[in-house]
């Protein structure tokens, strides 16, 4: 008899639903019991903690050694180029998310919200600071040449006008980085004489030439005009060239202190480094050709566009908020009193676009436009191109006989680009010119000298001398005391030259001077020359000589 096995399946769902937890239970009990009965079989470590450290670093050091890097080569192994430690390092660096940008903006209106390009208004300079100089220039035949000049420095609102523009043709139906841009073309500027006797009358302003100006300053002058204000900050167009001088560096009147200041050492040393960078890019010339100062013919008033609308690309500012206003004016005379002011030409932004992208078909016509005229600056007047100093005068111990004052005349030669410097005996009453007196001209730049004849002419007439008297202090010590020359200039006025103020400049010029024929006078040689200049005109404070 054979059974017949029948398979529950039923019945065995339900023994695991009611048994299925203590199976489990008992299946993990049987599993530790067999973790432990494994553990104790284990072979126990015999080494001290000293030697698994030794066997760590021994296993380190075989891993870094270099005989067992594996050869990929040899291995068939192909190493991924780039590497992945240089691609992993490309990997996380962070995405420029500007190359996705949205040319087109989400919202963008249901329609066009551009307007018609105005007007713009352009912003006169501010500031003219005025500055008197002179000095030996180099020219361009490798000679050298004494000039003389007023420089006027201003400051042009540069970020200001940018920010004009920007406010006119931003959101035009027609827009152009390079018009949209300030480009100043050139400048004109007017001086005025001021009356000491009247200062409140109003100026009479007078135009100056300006491209003669400066046209032969450019054709006569070196080319090599080295400048101490960074390019940032400087307009060729506004901002004349320095003249290369000859022993001898401008100062600060050349910038603009504080908004614009000189070139630091480290701007000079990257001015001097070569530039390997790819040149930026050109604006076109004026449309005028030629010198960008020279005023051109209109344009016509309805020429072709150059460029289609739509081109919103956003002109940038240079990161200056001033550009520099500088003119060097050459034609300044002796002794006279002045006073500046400049308005800018700018390029017109609107000349050569199309009538229909135009507020007004006005603003095509013209080639530039003209600032308001800048407050005038305050005045300056003119040094006299010569100088007088005094030293201690010549006292005879005979009341009969009349002191003589000691003068210095320096003179400013511009044959020579030099100051030449004599000194002079003179009595009251004497006029103090000595046409071709022999002195020694300083060489420029050189530290040498040259013997020449100079007319030393100040127009200048010795009124008085006093001091100058051999005086016996508490102790016995002789020294001469201070003196004082009164002097009638050209114009009438006068003037008091002091031994102890003037004595700094006296010595600094006396180096280069020697004596020269004075007027005859009962205490001077039969040959017209003055006795040996004295020391300084300070040595009376610290002489030690005892009355004899």
């Amino acid at each position: 008899m054979k059974m017949k096995m029948k398979f529950d399946s039923a019945g065995l769902k339900q023994f695991f639903i009611n048994h299925g937890e203590k199976v489990a239970v008992g299946l993990a009990a049987v599993s530790l019991l067999y973790l432990a009965y494994s553990a104790f079989r284990v072979g126990r470590y015999d080494k001290t903690p000293e030697q698994l450290a030794a066997d760590a670093s021994q296993t380190m050091a075989k891993i870094n050694d270099p005989s067992n890097v594996l050869d990929a080569k040899a291995n068939g192994i192909i190493i991924p180029n780039p590497e992945y430690a240089v691609q992993v390092e490309g990997a996380m660096k962070p995405i420029d998310a500007t190359i996705f940008a949205m040319a087109t903006p989400w919202n963008a209106p249901v329609r066009d919200t551009r307007v018609r390009r105005d007007e713009p208004k352009y912003l006169e300079p501010r500031e003219l600071h005025l500055a008197f100089n002179k000095g030996a220039v180099n020219t361009k035949d490798k000679r050298y040449i004494g000039k003389q000049w007023i420089v006027v420095t201003g400051l042009i609102p540069y970020a200001d006008q940018l920010a004009e523009y920007q406010s006119k043709f931003e959101n035009a139906l027609f827009t152009d980085p390079v018009r949209d841009t300030p480009r100043y073309a050139w400048y004109e500027i007017e001086r005025a004489e001021v009356n000491p006797s009247k200062p409140n009358d109003p100026p009479q302003w007078k135009a100056l030439d300006v491209q003669a100006i400066f046209g032969e300053a450019d054709q006569l002058f070196a080319a090599e005009r080295p400048d101490l204000v960074a390019k940032k900050f400087l307009d060729p167009n506004v901002s004349d060239f320095c003249p290369p001088l000859v022993g001898q560096s401008h100062g600060e009147e050349v910038a603009h202190l504080p908004e614009i200041p000189l070139m630091t050492e480290a701007d000079k040393a990257a001015a001097a480094a070569p530039n390997t960078a790819a040149p930026a890019p050109v604006a076109p010339p004026p449309a005028t050709g030629g010198n960008p100062r020279r005023r051109g013919k209109p344009v016509e008033p309805e020429p072709p566009a150059a460029t289609a609308p739509g081109n919103k690309t956003a002109a940038k500012a240079e990161g200056v908020p001033f550009k520099l206003f500088r003119f060097f004016d050459y034609t300044v005379e002796y002794g006279k009193e002045y006073r500046y002011r400049v308005k800018l030409a700018l390029e017109n932004p609107n000349a050569g676009i199309v009538v229909r992208f135009l507020k007004n078909p006005d603003l095509a016509r013209g080639e530039t436009r003209d600032t308001g005229w800048s407050e005038p600056s305050a005045s300056l007047t003119v040094p006299a191109d010569f100088r007088l100093l005094a030293s201690d005068a010549k006292v005879s111990a005979s009341a009969s006989i009349e002191p003589l004052a000691r003068v210095m005349i320096v003179r400013w030669v511009p044959q020579e680009g030099a100051e030449v410097s004599q000194e002079f005996l003179k009595d009251r009453g004497s006029m103090l010119d000595f046409p071709g007196a022999s002195a020694a001209i300083p060489i420029p730049g050189g530290g040498q000298t040259k013997q020449g004849a100079i007319d030393f002419k100040t127009d200048s007439l010795l009124v008085d001398v006093l001091g100058g008297e051999q005086v016996v202090d508490a102790k016995g010590r002789r020294f001469r005391e201070p003196s004082e020359t009164l002097v009638m200039n050209a114009d009438g006025s006068l003037s008091l030259h002091n031994s102890v103020s003037d004595g700094i400049q006296y010595d600094a010029n006396r180096h280069g001077a020697s004596s020269a024929a004075s007027s005859p006078s009962d205490d001077t040689p039969a040959d017209g020359n003055p006795p040996p200049a004295t020391a300084s005109p300070f040595d009376f404070f610290n002489s030690t000589d005892k009355k004899k």
